[in-house]
């Protein structure tokens, strides 16, 4: 079941679990995967090739650069920005406003 979709522009390739909820003015671009019982808030952007795992939890205005991963039952507060490449574990929780930094333009990894 997805929940609240509207006229969000969501790419058709993404790929989507039971129980999201998808608030206003979402952007997901292609082939992202979002697992079960997301929660996604407004005005958030996705960009390409992103995964949400299980339980997760994305606050308002939120982005997400390409090829990130966020890991099982991890909370991102709103109005955070999450690098490219950004690798974060499970259960972790990220405050509002947080922003990574990926210098190298490799993996970079957070873990609870």
């Amino acid at each position: 079941m997805i929940n609240h979709i509207r006229n969000n522009p969501i790419h058709d390739t993404m790929r989507i679990g039971k129980n999201v909820t998808i608030g206003f003015g979402v952007v997901i671009d292609e082939e992202c995967v979002i697992g079960n019982n997301v929660f996604i808030g407004h005005n958030t952007i996705i960009r390409n090739n992103v995964v949400l795992e299980d339980y997760v939890v994305i606050g308002h205005n939120v982005v997400i650069e390409s090829e990130a991963i966020i890991g099982k039952e991890t909370t991102i507060q709103n109005q955070c920005y999450i690098t490219k490449y950004c690798i974060i574990g499970e259960k972790v929780f990220i405050g509002p406003c947080v922003i990574t930094v990926n210098e190298d333009r490799k993996s970079t990894r957070l873990n609870s």
